[in-house]
């Protein structure tokens, strides 16, 4: 028998059992009230509901306790049988079966707030401070070099590269905040010409060399960041005598996901993107939320620590509490040719060890393709990432990073140091140059 039908005939005999205790009891108290002639009428009524109960009891014993297709008057009471069913026969609701954890810090009662609530970025750069009389604010993670220097896109700040370090396990992270992004005061706020913007890089890296005299350097820059990396680089290696220290520390660069010719063909449309984002949002969270689900960012994580310093507080017209973008992005269109062009020319002719990250191989231009193919560069090429890769996937990025560095033997401080490949022409023909056979392509005179 199966354990169903056994169920069925169970239940069949406590229903009969429950009706014969019912009509005991009701033949007694029929037979204390035949004395009574006014109980007549009542005592056929009650016999004529025990025949209906009879009736129903022979059909619903014929009946599927599972079945609650009955009448909306039944279904109630079909409920509570199956309520009154052993768990082994119940199928247990998905509540909540898919519903994803909530992130760190969350709670329960108000989980989309929550999932879009600001981190504290103090966890991934531990250490901050101004310079330049107290206006240009520098963030420092890592104990040991060599020394990244990040530089970040227009828009964005230095704690876009929060993310990279809190992955960052083996060196030292040095990002700071471009003017007018993010927390510097330097004035004027919007001269964001190449010119400054690679003078403002040079102060930064000078007081690098002063704090860690020892140790190397490398420039890594995303997107308006990088093409600024790129041509501090070239500065530095043309000028050796003007720059002389920063010459013997600069051991790499690297760029994340720009290229002049995409770059400079993106820049028609550069004026509807930024005027088609939000002007305003009513919270910090908002504000997140935003950037994630447009997919400017990709991980949300990522966006928690990184959006608030791009946001300020606000008093709309009508004197609420709103948020706008720290940074007018169309204040500085004037830059935006400037910024991009020569990228490429700069970044070939730098004569040190360099790679490309990029979203994807479509955004590469001719000369870069050549170049590539000779061997002149390194190219990584990452997958399922937005622009703003080293926030959407840190972890392979600084795979990357950790790769390059490994690959081209940069070591922490300048006396570990073999020499790889000379610098802009100054190269002793006599001296020995010690290439990697991976990329034995390299050619120190090129």
């Amino acid at each position: 028998m199966s354990k169903k039908s056994a169920f069925s005939h169970q239940k069949e005999i406590e229903q009969k059992n429950e009706f014969e205790e019912k009509d005991e009891k009701e033949e007694e108290e029929n037979e204390d009230e035949d004395d009574n002639p006014n109980n007549n009428n009542n005592n056929k009524i009650s016999n004529i509901k025990i025949e209906d109960k009879q009736k129903d009891k022979e059909k619903n014993i014929h009946q599927d306790p599972f079945d609650i297709s009955d009448d909306e008057d039944e279904v109630e009471d079909k409920i509570s049988d199956l309520n009154a069913i052993p768990n082994f026969f119940k199928i247990p609701k998905p509540v909540n079966l898919f519903k994803p954890p909530l992130p760190p810090g969350a709670s329960s009662d108000n989980p989309l707030l929550k999932k879009y609530a600001p981190l504290d970025w103090k966890t991934a750069f531990p250490t901050s401070y101004n310079i330049c009389n107290n206006t240009l604010p520098i963030y420092i993670s890592g104990d040991n070099g060599p020394n990244l220097i990040c530089l970040h896109g227009a828009g964005h700040s230095g704690l876009s590269f929060a993310p990279l370090a809190l992955v960052n396990k083996n060196y030292r992270i040095i990002s700071f905040d471009f003017r007018g992004h993010g927390f510097n005061t330097q004035v004027p706020h919007n001269d964001l010409s190449e010119k400054t913007l690679i003078n403002d890089t040079i102060e930064v890296l000078n007081h690098v060399h002063e704090k860690y005299p020892d140790e190397n350097l490398i420039l890594v820059g995303h997107s308006m960041g990088g093409s600024i990396a790129t041509k501090t680089c070239c500065t530095i290696l043309r000028e050796e005598e003007k720059y002389k220290e920063l010459y013997k520390k600069m051991q790499g660069l690297m760029v994340i996901d720009v290229v002049e010719g995409t770059a400079m063909d993106a820049l028609p449309f550069m004026e509807n993107i930024v005027n088609n984002r939000p002007e305003r949002f009513n919270s910090i969270q908002k504000g997140i939320e935003y950037m994630y689900k447009s997919g400017t960012i990709k991980n949300v994580d990522s966006a928690r620590i990184s959006v608030p310093p791009l946001l300020k507080e606000e008093i709309n017209s009508k004197g609420v509490k709103t948020y706008v973008f720290k940074t007018n992005l169309m204040e500085s269109k004037p830059f935006w040719n400037e910024w991009f062009i020569g990228l490429t020319k700069a970044f070939l002719s730098c004569n040190i060890p360099k790679t490309l990250m990029l979203a994807g191989i479509e955004r590469m231009d001719k000369d870069l393709t050549i170049a590539q193919m000779q061997g002149k560069y390194k190219l990584s090429i990452l997958r399922g990432v937005g622009h703003i890769m080293h926030e959407d996937k840190p972890e392979e990025v600084m795979k990357v990073i950790k790769d390059f560095i490994t690959t081209f033997r940069i070591t922490p401080k300048e006396e570990e140091m073999k020499p790889i490949i000379g610098k802009l022409g100054n190269q002793d023909p006599n001296q020995k140059v010690v290439v990697p056979l991976k990329y034995d392509k390299w050619n120190a005179n090129k």
